[in-house]
């Protein structure tokens, strides 16, 4: 390699500088991914959009306290607070945004060893329960109805790819 280099300076050069841009490269300060902490929830009592921790099982506890038309969702146990995907067509702000749908589970589904995956996915789905804001129903969230439901919330900015809205 030493006779190479001194046959050919170039070479020389060549690797001189593939090295310091490596260490630059390396060096280089890395940008963390902003972590999320927090989610838009849907008060069903009052309708309106609520911030929570992303660490909640739901159905959660809602500002407006326990859910006062249990018929509303009855697998809530009570609960008013359920999850609320909120997009916009274009900056994530108050009139901009919109709620492309309602989400919860209705009972916790435990991981079962030895259990068929298939069967294991089939069980979580069926659990999983959505609705459009203003539904009567909810339905299942891996259904025909449930893909009707997103499709909307995702074709609603004519077009354009909307933006999921994070609280700050």
């Amino acid at each position: 390699m030493r006779g190479l280099i001194q046959k050919n300076p170039a070479v020389g050069g060549a690797i001189a500088a593939v090295v310091v841009l490596l260490a630059v490269v390396l060096a280089w300060p890395k940008k963390e991914a902003k972590r999320i902490e927090q989610y838009w929830y849907f008060d069903l009592n009052t309708h309106e959009l609520f911030e929570g921790p992303t660490d909640q099982y739901l159905p959660i506890d809602a500002p407006s306290g326990a859910l006062a038309n249990s018929d509303a969702a009855p697998e809530t146990k009570g609960k008013a607070g359920v999850l609320a995907h909120v997009f916009s067509c274009g900056e994530c702000t108050e009139g901009e945004q919109y709620i492309g749908w309602l989400e919860y589970q209705k009972e916790l589904v435990p991981y079962v060893e030895g259990e068929d995956e298939a069967a294991a996915q089939k069980k979580y789905m069926e659990a999983h329960l959505m609705r459009a804001e203003d539904g009567e129903k909810w339905i299942i969230y891996d259904s025909e109805e449930g893909d009707k439901i997103r499709l909307a919330a995702h074709t609603k900015c004519g077009g354009k790819k909307p933006t999921k809205c994070l609280p700050d």
